[in-house]
């Protein structure tokens, strides 16, 4: 339903295993045309080089107000 305008990461931050990305993102809902600019966290684990769980963090109450769900 979102089409992702850019994608900017600004820092990353890794410790042993773990790496964090903080940076924005910005989408455009499809049906709607409402855009939605929000800071994002990506929070990545690996092990043996593998990637093996990840976590992402944005504003989904910006989401929610775009298409008047909330």
């Amino acid at each position: 339903d979102w089409e992702m305008l850019y994608s900017d990461p600004n820092q990353f931050l890794a410790d042993g295993d773990d790496v964090v990305m903080v940076g924005r993102s910005a989408w455009r809902h499809r049906e709607t045309g409402a855009e939605v600019d929000t800071p994002k966290v990506d929070i990545w684990h690996f092990e043996k080089g593998r990637a093996t769980r990840f976590m992402e963090m944005f504003d989904s109450l910006a989401f929610a107000r775009a298409v008047g769900a909330a």
